[in-house]
């Protein structure tokens, strides 16, 4: 981790690692720069392959920070582009999982006729002593 560190601050010395927390509760490896003037440290990207899955730290991490523009607002909209389509992707799937439980669940609901009520321990006890005398309930 410390050789990853130096490489970083040798491409900006205001670039550094941190471990954060993720909506789903993974933990990823984000590359952190410090702005300075007060203002907080900004997120430059967050580590994780194409599907979003979190991946371990290694020295493809620098060298994606020395492919990365160095234009700014190209690369806030880059990545406001790629949270939009993560989030849209997402919701996708929601929707699908949804539709899946609606489809298995919807047939079960409308095949009923009437609802069940709770039998009473008072019914059991006459149904008993009907079927005793031998009717067929």
């Amino acid at each position: 981790m410390d050789s990853i560190v130096r490489a970083l601050r040798g491409i900006d010395r205001r670039l550094f690692l941190e471990k954060q927390l993720t909506f789903q509760n993974d933990l990823v490896w984000c590359v952190v720069c410090d702005i300075g003037s007060g203002q907080p440290p900004v997120t430059l990207f967050e580590w994780r392959d194409p599907r979003g899955e979190p991946l371990p730290l290694d020295s493809g991490i620098v060298e994606r920070v020395q492919r990365m523009e160095r234009d700014g607002e190209r690369l806030a909209q880059r990545a406001l582009d790629a949270n939009a389509r993560m989030v849209e992707s997402q919701r996708r799937q929601s929707r699908d999982a949804y539709e899946e439980i609606a489809r298995d669940m919807i047939p079960r609901i409308e095949d009923r006729r009437r609802p069940v009520f709770p039998r009473s321990q008072a019914l059991r006890m006459s149904r008993d002593k009907r079927r005793a005398q031998g009717e067929k309930i």
